[in-house]
């Protein structure tokens, strides 16, 4: 969605900013549908009692995220305030989160594996997923005052 939105933006500015308003409300659902996802996994792995499972290939995905991520949300987070563009700056939270999330899993697995504390990732989970959903609210916001 935001590919095309910059593309249209060389083709017509005016359509550009519909897009942009699209876009930008697209991303936001992404983030309050990401948001609710992490409660309903969190509360349901707290009430089962259920502690993180680990992979070679999960812990190696997280790690090539927390190399990646950051680097990709920095890039994504400039070019939005250039462009004065919430779809994109709502992207780029999503990566954030994307790469807090990976952390939070690493540092989850760590905390199971030496102290026993299985809740700690499902903890972290539900605390993500009020700043995502939080920015979703606010990328909603903005794009209502997209002209």
């Amino acid at each position: 969605m935001l590919v095309w939105r910059f593309r249209v933006q060389v083709e017509d500015p005016r359509r550009a900013l519909r897009v942009e308003r699209a876009a930008a409300r697209l991303v936001a659902a992404v983030l309050v549908i990401v948001s609710l996802t992490l409660v309903v996994e969190s509360v349901r792995s707290l009430s089962d009692r259920v502690g993180p499972d680990s992979s070679a290939i999960g812990v190696s995905i997280a790690i090539a995220s927390l190399v990646v991520l950051p680097v990709l949300a920095v890039v994504k987070l400039r070019l939005a305030a250039r462009l004065d563009s919430p779809g994109l700056h709502g992207d780029g939270v999503l990566t954030v989160a994307g790469a807090v999330l990976a952390s939070a899993v690493l540092i989850g697995l760590l905390l199971d594996r030496s102290l026993g504390w299985w809740w700690c990732d499902p903890v972290a989970a539900l605390l993500i997923s009020v700043l995502v959903g939080g920015e979703g609210g606010r990328t909603l916001v903005a794009s209502r005052r997209i002209a």
